[in-house]
């Protein structure tokens, strides 16, 4: 145990390094220690979102404006479209009954009765749409349609009808504007058009019938003013009493008003049959609210299927899945599920009953025609009374008065029906000329000049939305596919091992050495960082001989190397850096020292161990170059020499740190590794490789090396450090 490393509690308690300027700074947790370094700012799931998107910020902007300008292209790209809109209202108003009702009543009873949904039916009608198109001029179904012909396959017509009222809207889209408010002009205007011709029509039908009955009539009168006439010359008759001629007046409108009753009452009973069919197939209470309730068979059968899946999973510790047992409990289960599936049919439901608004209208309108039924009645009783009473007075006259009493008689009822026919047939040619159409335009459609298709605020507001959407997909997707490095987090859940320290990337050009006065304050304060880390990971006193390397070449390995001798240098302790690189070597000229003499020479035989170990301005510090590069580095790595010179060094030096070359398709690193008793990994971001990093990994287990923890080079964290205002001066 290390007895400079004082262990950690389960509330992991930070454990400072005496004399070390990095305590100043706050604790950050690895791998279930503290260890000093920074704090992060943010959640760690946030900061991996706003990693991915800084790694692959060229990607996403560039998917974006792509996306965005293919967009546009398309957008612009289509036809625009304009849209025009006409209303009407479809008058609804009652009938007027009784027996002042007229043929003209009866005819605009008929077109105001029908309903919403009928009109909006009779607008879709392919033949009245033919007709309207074809009433648009020619150049501007060419320049709205794009079409010179007199029909289209699929006409862009949308009709509705807002929600509790009686205007029907009608709207037309096309290219062009007066295109669309001309056909739906056409529209409305040839739906009015064929509704009034088939009012005048049934007018001029019922006008000719009306007109052969007052010919009837005519001739009717005609020949009983005839007929009284020869019977006046006949018998020698001048004229009735005064009482006899009240009498035949009287009877004649009695007669005439019995003919209206009757009407009255027919038209009275049959609208009372109508509402009273209606009635019978309309429930007087319709359902408000329904309110859906657990069902208890159904949990209980849910919680049966569970104890017999455990059951089931037990018995398999214990039988095949073919053995009977388990063929009878997946019978049960089969079973249990059908009555599920039975029980789920048959929900258990309140619910709530209000009266129906139809019904009580229905109910209104029944009785209203039963009081209608029942007066028309009690009238043409009463009529009949009083005309039997006048016929029974009519009887005491002599035969020759009571014939000519008669024919008066009828000469008035005659007259009294002249009158009434001659009024219909006047009602009705103003009906024709009118016309009552039962429709009217409330709104004719304009000529907007601003496209309805494509809406571009909305369809560039969308375009940027899925633009974004995708980008951001495309970005996730390529940094999922990506392999390298990126963050310090993920590094050690894919590498199984610690971060000992994470060096940021320097972007104003520095490439020296901590020592050097242009040195940033991050980059000084992560070496001290590593320096305290790594001792509090050694697991024994000091001496130590310590490897830096890394998986593949260019990242930062040597550099790192330098600066970890510096940094602990300065802290008091003897160290010697020794180039195991000796392939390219290149510590020498971090420390602007002469390459003649070095390892290679050493190993060679060519120059003592000591000879070859050269001072630098930094107090404490020593370095070994690699000497001139060897013809075959792996076979002088493996001379007897270097054992024995890492002894005589140790026993020298507090701390020996070896600089190797990288590991992954190269002997070399594997051959210092055997030497030294522990290995710090350097990786480096948006450089390294998952794959090459875990060669690493087992390059330095099969060699029995132990990692002493790994160094996350150039990082890009967005995780970033708050320096206190000591730390930074420390």
């Amino acid at each position: 145990m290390n007895p400079r490393k004082p262990e950690v509690n389960t509330a992991h308690e930070l454990v400072p390094v005496a004399g070390d300027p990095a305590r100043q700074l706050v604790p950050d947790y690895v791998v279930g220690e503290y260890y000093y370094g920074h704090q992060p700012t943010k959640s760690a799931v946030a900061r991996s979102y706003l990693q991915v998107l800084s790694r692959q910020r060229w990607v996403l902007l560039v998917a974006f404006v792509l996306l965005i300008e293919l967009g546009l292209v398309w957008i612009y790209s289509r036809p625009l479209l304009y849209r025009a809109k006409a209303e009407v209202l479809v008058t609804t108003a009652e009938r007027g009954g009784g027996p002042s009702g007229t043929l003209a009543a009866d005819i605009g009873f008929m077109t105001r009765v029908r309903s919403v949904s009928t009109e909006i039916k009779m607008l879709h009608s392919p033949d009245l749409l033919d007709m309207a198109f074809a009433a648009v001029p020619v150049e501007l179904r060419e320049k709205g349609f794009r079409t010179r012909e007199t029909t289209l396959g699929d006409y862009p017509v949308i009709i509705e009808n807002p929600k509790d009222t009686d205007v029907i809207g009608v709207e037309v889209t096309a290219r062009d504007p007066k295109a669309a408010a001309a056909f739906a002009n056409a529209l409305v205007t040839t739906h009015l058009q064929r509704r009034k011709a088939s009012l005048q029509a049934l007018a001029e039908s019922a006008t000719e019938h009306v007109t052969r009955q007052l010919a009837d009539c005519d001739a009717a009168l005609r020949d009983t003013l005839a007929e009284m006439a020869a019977y006046k010359q006949r018998h020698g008759v001048v004229d009735l009493g005064v009482q006899s001629s009240t009498d035949a007046a009287a009877l004649a409108r009695l007669e005439a008003e019995a003919t209206q009753a009757e009407a009255a009452l027919a038209q009275a009973r049959q609208r009372r049959d109508m509402m009273e069919r209606q009635l019978r197939t309309t429930s007087p209470e319709i359902v408000t609210s329904v309110t859906i309730t657990d069902n208890q068979v159904v949990a209980a059968i849910d919680a049966e299927i569970e104890r017999l899946q455990q059951e089931r999973a037990a018995r398999l510790q214990e039988y095949q899945p073919t053995a009977p047992e388990m063929r009878e409990i997946d019978e049960r289960i089969a079973a249990a599920v059908i009555r599920k599936e039975a029980a789920l049919k048959k929900k258990a439901q309140s619910q709530t009953h209000g009266p129906n608004p139809l019904y009580d209208d229905l109910l209104q309108n029944f009785i209203n025609a039963s009081v209608a039924e029942k007066e028309a009645g009690s009238r043409l009783t009463l009529t009949r009374a009083e005309a039997g009473r006048v016929r029974g007075r009519m009887g005491t006259l002599p035969a020759s008065e009571q014939r000519l009493a008669l024919l008066t008689s009828r000469i008035e009822e005659l007259r009294t029906t002249h009158a009434f026919l001659t009024q219909q047939r006047q009602a009705l040619s103003l009906t024709m000329q009118a016309g009552m159409p039962g429709m009217m335009p409330v709104t004719l459609a304009r000529a907007n000049p601003t496209p309805a298709s494509p809406n571009l605020p909305a369809s560039i507001a969308l375009l940027v939305v899925i633009a974004a959407m995708i980008a951001l997909g495309l970005a996730v997707l390529r940094d999922q596919l990506d392999e390298r490095i990126h963050s310090g987090d993920t590094l050690e859940t894919q590498a199984g091992r610690r971060i000992l320290a994470t060096l940021p990337r320097v972007r104003n050009g520095f490439h020296g050495l901590i020592t050097d006065p242009g040195c940033p304050p991050a980059l000084l304060e992560s070496f001290r960082i590593l320096r305290g880390n790594l001792l509090l990971a050694l697991p024994d006193p000091l001496p130590r001989t310590i490897m830096i390397t890394s998986p593949r070449p260019g990242e930062g390995k040597s550099t790192t190397a330098a600066n970890l001798a510096a940094s602990i240098a300065i802290s008091g302790k003897r160290v010697l850096l020794i180039d195991g690189d000796l392939r390219h070597p290149s510590i020498h000229q971090i420390y602007a020292l002469p390459n003649e003499i070095g390892l290679s020479t050493v190993l060679a035989g060519e120059t003592p161990g000591e000879t070859a170990i050269q001072p630098t301005i930094i107090s404490q510090l020593d370095i070994m170059a690699a000497g001139p590069v060897p013809a075959y580095p792996p076979e002088m790595l493996a001379s007897p020499e270097l054992p024995a010179l890492l002894d005589r060094l140790r026993e020298i030096y507090d701390c020996v740190l070896l600089d190797s070359t990288p590991l992954v398709n190269l002997s070399d690193g594997a051959l210092l590794a055997a030497y030294a008793e522990g290995v710090l990994v350097v990786v480096s971001s948006a450089r390294t490789r998952y794959p090459d990093l875990q060669m690493a990994l087992r390059v330095l287990e099969q060699m029995g090396a132990p990692v002493l923890g790994l160094v996350h080079n150039r990082s890009e964290d967005l995780a970033a450090v708050r320096w206190s205002g000591d730390a930074e001066r420390a």
